[in-house]
């Protein structure tokens, strides 16, 4: 990723509580006339954990529209069940995103080991979809981060 600065974007609801679509557009393009260098769309900090999943989906599609070519368009895909975070998965790599955001599933995350099995066997899913490809580097570093990591605890764990 470029160097720079990322703005996590807040998602705009109207009175009715659905996303107001022009309110995210003018959000977006603020960004974009500021120089941002990218924006995340449907982070914690964008109320996914509240969307519903068609919500989420249309706001990476309306980012990485508006976005493509102006600056780095980010989704975040997590969740706190796994197949759903998949899912949010291969629908972002259908919006051609630049980059995803992947989290461990909270409250109910699997360990480390299961996530780096589960992102393994999507990969092939995610790229039978999309011209869009997880990058192979930053999978093998992932992987390496979470063997490291999961490595550390077991010999903790045996001392």
């Amino acid at each position: 990723m470029e160097p720079g600065c990322y703005t996590a974007l807040i998602t705009p609801f109207n009175q009715a509580g659905e996303l107001d679509k022009e309110g995210l557009e003018q959000l977006i393009n603020f960004q974009i006339e500021n120089n941002i260098t990218g924006i995340l769309a449907t982070g914690t900090t964008g109320e996914s954990p509240t969307f519903k999943w068609k919500e989420h989906d249309d706001v990476i599609a309306r980012v990485a529209q508006i976005a493509k070519d102006k600056c780095a368009r980010i989704a975040g895909t997590g969740s706190n069940n796994t197949d759903e975070a998949l899912k949010a998965l291969v629908n972002a790599s259908k919006e051609k995103v630049d980059a995803v955001l992947m989290v461990d599933p909270y409250y109910n995350g699997p360990s480390s080991l299961e996530i780096m099995v589960r992102v393994g066997m999507e990969e092939e899913t995610v790229e039978e979809s999309s011209k869009w490809q997880l990058s192979k580097l930053s999978i093998n570093w992932v992987q390496q981060q979470l063997v490291s990591q999961t490595l550390a605890s077991l010999t903790e764990d045996v001392s």
